[in-house]
């Protein structure tokens, strides 16, 4: 199954934090029109806040930040996830900044001002590197194909309808391939509330196997 980069790009959601106001509004007013959603952080604190409540799919950082640096936000965010695209904005190419960018494998380091056409080929490469990592469109065991993007799944030329749980659980778990995770993990991403317990995720696993296949999910819980 392929996607075109440009529609998947328009389907995404983007993290953008900058704390100046004008700068914030030129920028976001531009990714408005490459993305779905756009999560605007005014500095690094807020922006770590919209990371863990909206999981968007790219992070555009500007590095000189209150409450948090840019490069401090990238540390973090990249501890939880090895293979979200990050793109850091700065007002000065300082050699110290880029070796830590390639440490944390930032997708690039852009110097202000930023043309359009190299945010536009920024983004584009993103979407690829997506692409590549499986983060788009994955094929689960059973056959079926999770859009990422969307959070649906197609089986057997049918979109089956998901939950909000059942597309939270299949996101988390596919954000942590090739990862030991316990289920009370789980049970807070799913429901930060802690509503859920173990064993409603027995039950949620059950459901979803009977949708999307027993070979879907081999093994979510102890």
């Amino acid at each position: 199954m392929k996607y075109h980069p440009l529609k998947l790009l328009q389907e995404m959601t983007i993290l953008f934090a900058e704390d100046d106001p004008i700068m914030q509004d030129s920028i976001a007013r531009i990714l408005s029109t490459h993305f779905r959603h756009v999560l605007v952080a005014e500095d690094g604190a807020q922006a770590m806040e919209l990371f863990n409540q909206q999981r968007p799919h790219i992070i555009l950082l500007d590095i000189a930040m209150p409450r948090a640096s840019g490069m401090e936000v990238a540390t973090a965010i990249r501890q939880q996830d090895p293979d979200i695209p990050i793109i850091i904005l700065t007002a000065h190419n300082e050699s110290e900044h880029l070796f830590a960018a390639i440490r944390l494998r930032l997708m690039e380091y852009l110097v202000k001002p930023v043309s359009l056409d190299k945010l536009r080929s920024t983004f584009l490469h993103c979407v690829t590197e997506l692409q590549q990592r499986g983060r788009i469109a994955v094929q689960l065991q059973s056959g079926a194909t999770y859009n990422v993007n969307t959070q649906s799944v197609e089986w057997d030329g049918k979109e089956i309808s998901l939950t909000r749980n059942e597309k939270s659980f299949l996101d988390f778990m596919l954000r942590h391939r090739n990862q030991v995770v316990d289920a009370d993990r789980i049970c807070f991403h799913i429901d930060p509330n802690h509503d859920m317990t173990n064993s409603g995720l027995r039950n949620l696993v059950y459901r979803l196997r009977s949708k999307i296949g027993n070979k879907s999910i081999v093994r979510a819980c102890p």
